[in-house]
């Protein structure tokens, strides 16, 4: 009848009502303190045994705002097109999505909306999704994602002319959304790779899953500071101890042609795009076949007609009128691995974005040390790992958290 009554002894205590799950704040006042002296237990000496408790309350536990959830949830991909799925989650009764220039589209509660972006996009466009879903009051709550085509091919190369030996540190998120370290973990790499471009040597390091990076020069000790936001090729003078300064270079753009995947194994069927940059004209061929010319990039399927253990090569060519590149790639079919005995767990790494996951696992046949084993990477956010049968409990962390 939406009546809760609650009684209190009179003479002492105090008294709070909470209930799990409404969001309205307590209930009624909390009672006062009535106690003659400071309140405890008999004199100050427990005399009663914890009985232990019976149940915990994490963050997990919270209830939150209503919203759509998509997959992947915005970011960069370098494909041709991206194919989204839109679902509530579990506070929302009702939800819509829409596609920057397009019409509205509703999400029935359980159910799963998918769609695809990146049709006629170009290299460096953005499109904005926004969506709003109710809670059960009724009340609507809004939100945007958005996804950008970025070209494959892009790389970052950042060029350092100094006179001593020096070290990089870099981070920023790959692709995929995750926080990544290219140079490894403080002091960085030293470079050692050099190249000479109008008459002055840099030394140099090439971002290829990465839109955007940061960076700090450091001699192991005195160190520059941060160099951030950097999202195309950079030229920069280091002094060996704290000062750098930005050059600017005239560098002509460079013919390239990436597969990804580039060539190995692959189980059923496997999706490849093949990418040139600065290219007037460009072909593929998939083992004997015939030239199949494109712009830009294009994709296509290897597998459907292939025996388990067979193998195609892919063979390209490019030209930007003064260079030709050539180049192959194999490609095998192989036996879909038997699945591991135990019991597969998933983590989902959008929200800690850690480098590399771990899971520590007991309870089962056997037990993990912490911080446990290493986790494979399945695709985007997703790591997975068999545990042994009979595992009653699990943690996943990076290493230290």
């Amino acid at each position: 009848n939406g009546t809760i009554t609650v009684s209190a002894p009179s003479n002492k205590g105090q008294l709070r009502v909470l209930v799990k799950g409404w969001t309205g704040g307590k209930i009624g006042t909390d009672g006062k303190f009535i106690y003659t002296t400071s309140a405890v237990a008999h004199g100050g000496s427990v005399k009663f045994t914890d009985p232990g408790t019976t149940e915990y309350y994490t963050k997990d536990d919270v209830v939150g705002d209503p919203e759509v959830t998509f997959s992947p949830a915005g970011g960069t991909f370098k494909t041709e097109t991206v194919n989204v799925t839109a679902t509530l989650n579990e506070t929302a009764v009702s939800g819509w999505y829409q596609v920057e220039g397009k019409s509205r589209v509703n999400i029935a509660n359980g159910a799963a909306s998918s769609f695809t972006l990146g049709e006629g996009m170009q290299y460096g466009q953005t499109v904005k999704v926004t969506w709003g879903a109710k809670d059960a009051a009724g009340a609507e709550f809004n939100g945007t994602a958005t996804y950008k085509k970025v070209d494959p091919n892009a790389t970052i190369t950042v060029y350092v002319k100094s006179s001593s030996s020096f070290n990089m540190y870099a981070w920023g998120n790959n692709a995929a959304g995750t926080k990544v370290e290219p140079c490894g973990a403080w002091p960085g790499k030293q470079l050692t790779d050099t190249k000479e471009i109008n008459g002055t040597t840099y030394k140099y390091f090439t971002f290829d899953d990465m839109e955007a990076v940061n960076v700090i020069f450091n001699n192991g000790s005195a160190k520059t500071a941060d160099i951030t936001g950097i999202t195309s090729d950079k030229f920069f003078e280091y002094d060996g101890n704290t000062g750098y300064k930005e050059i600017q270079e005239n560098v002509t753009p460079t013919l390239s042609v990436k597969l990804n995947p580039n060539g190995g194994d692959f189980v059923d069927k496997v999706n490849v795009t093949i990418s040139a940059s600065n290219a007037t004209s460009a072909w593929y061929k998939i083992g004997n076949g015939s030239q199949v010319s494109f712009t830009n990039n294009a994709t296509f399927t290897l597998g459907a007609d292939m025996q388990v253990g067979q193998s195609v090569t892919v063979s390209w060519s490019a030209t930007d009128g003064t260079e030709t590149k050539t180049g192959s790639a194999t490609f095998k079919k192989v036996e879909k691995p038997a699945e591991p005995e135990g019991i597969t767990v998933y983590y989902d790494n959008s929200q800690t974005n850690w480098g590399s996951v771990k899971v520590h696992y007991w309870g089962g046949e056997s037990a993990s040390e912490w911080p446990g084993v290493d986790m494979a990477k399945v695709e985007g956010n997703i790591w997975k790992y068999t545990v042994p049968t009979g595992t009653i409990g699990v943690v996943f962390n990076n290493g230290n958290s």
